[in-house]
């Protein structure tokens, strides 16, 4: 391999290593032209490392970037071609199903209007616990997926943690099987725990409002489980927080609520990482017993998370005769789950207008970005702040 990708290794520490700088170099090859935000959907790998290498490949003049997206100079394209032996422009996609396991047909159309009214209503997201909204089209990909696997008829069903309104949609499938009876479930019943009383009273409230049954509960997981919700359950729903911890403790509260028995259902929603972490996040489901039937890329889509590309894929697990939980039903789990817990960090935004500087994060006065943009400069009153640094809080 070159001394030049070693030497560009060095300066981005991408965990993928140089088979990741490939994959990057291969999706511009094959489009022609791509945006950095598809780069990271494609490769798998966060944007702020895509655009990264970008801008290191862009001052060789190996890329250019310009508003139609980042293009190879013909120099820079020969190049490639000898290094990787790069041949061809891929291959298609089914326009139809843009290759998702589920095809949404247009006998959905009437769940896109519900639920686009209802979405558009969700409480705002609370960075501090990871929450981003999922896409109509993602929790509709769901609840059709849940469905396609057997895992909604006539089952128990909990969702621990639905920020994502996953719930309402797959409470609201009886208005498409069933037109005429549309205020009956297709699960045995539909359960709710989420830490956010504002997502628990929402979803609470919408159920009401369309005559529908559901249990919602207020809960942090890090609390011993509450006796009602132990043993209680047939297929489980979640995503947890993108760290480890937060893995752990989201799937050991599953088991905990899961009815006695193997194979039973749960589907986890979880971030792309590099092959080291993805590892890591397997070892932890093997340790706990679980069997991993099915994994899809890029499945979820959300309205924010551009560090991640917009996407996260979807675990399909079972339950087998090994499985066990890691954090115990009665106890307390003191552990820190949540992004700005384990890496907290301190921003610093510029007034637009007047140049004044804030800080954001803990213990300042604007903790989120979101409490920010709802804000103005004390300076000048103005509404407009650009990033212009961060650093990580070291403990």
């Amino acid at each position: 391999m070159s001394e030049f990708f070693n030497q560009l290794l060095e300066k981005v520490n991408l965990e993928e290593g140089v088979e990741g700088i490939r994959q990057i170099l291969l999706q511009i090859y094959r489009n022609g032209s791509i945006s950095v935000k598809k780069l990271s959907r494609l490769t798998l790998i966060p944007v702020p490392l895509v655009s990264k290498i970008v801008n290191v490949l862009s001052e060789q003049k190996l890329l250019s970037r310009s508003k139609n997206g980042i293009q190879y100079w013909e120099h820079g394209m020969k190049f490639v071609e000898k290094e990787f032996g790069f041949f061809g422009y891929g291959t298609q996609k089914c326009p139809t199903c843009k290759s998702r396991p589920v095809y949404v047909s247009p006998m959905f159309d009437e769940m896109f209007e519900i639920l686009n009214s209802i979405f558009a209503k969700r409480p705002s997201v609370d960075t501090t616990l990871d929450q981003s909204k999922n896409t109509v089209e993602t929790a509709i990909q769901r609840a059709c997926y849940l469905y396609e696997k057997g895992a909604l008829e006539g089952k128990r069903v909990l969702f621990i943690g639905d920020d994502d309104f996953t719930s309402v949609c797959v409470g609201m499938m009886s208005k498409i099987f069933f037109p005429n009876d549309p205020f009956i479930l297709i699960p045995k019943s539909i359960t709710v725990i989420d830490i956010d009383a504002r997502i628990v009273e929402s979803i609470q409230t919408i159920f009401r409002n369309n005559k529908l049954t559901i249990q919602c509960i207020q809960y942090d997981l890090r609390e011993p489980i509450p006796s009602e919700l132990l043993h209680s359950f047939d297929t489980i729903i979640t995503d947890p927080p993108y760290s480890p911890d937060g893995l752990g403790l989201f799937l050991s509260r599953a088991l905990s609520c899961m009815d006695s028995g193997v194979n039973k259902d749960i589907f986890l929603s979880f971030a792309h990482r590099s092959p080291d972490q993805t590892m890591k996040i397997q070892s932890i489901m093997t340790q706990m017993g679980l069997s991993i039937v099915e994994i899809i890329p890029r499945f979820n889509k959300y309205e924010g998370s551009e560090t991640l590309g917009n996407e996260t894929q979807m675990f399909h697990l079972k339950t087998t005769s090994f499985s066990q939980e890691l954090v115990l039903a009665s106890a307390k789990a003191d552990l820190k789950i949540y992004t700005g817990e384990t890496h907290p960090y301190i921003r610093q935004f510029q007034c637009m207008s007047c140049n004044a500087i804030i800080e954001v994060g803990p213990d300042k006065e604007y903790q989120t970005i979101e409490e920010l943009k709802g804000a103005t400069c004390p300076n000048c009153s103005s509404k407009k702040f650009k990033l212009i640094g961060r650093n990580l809080i070291l403990h």
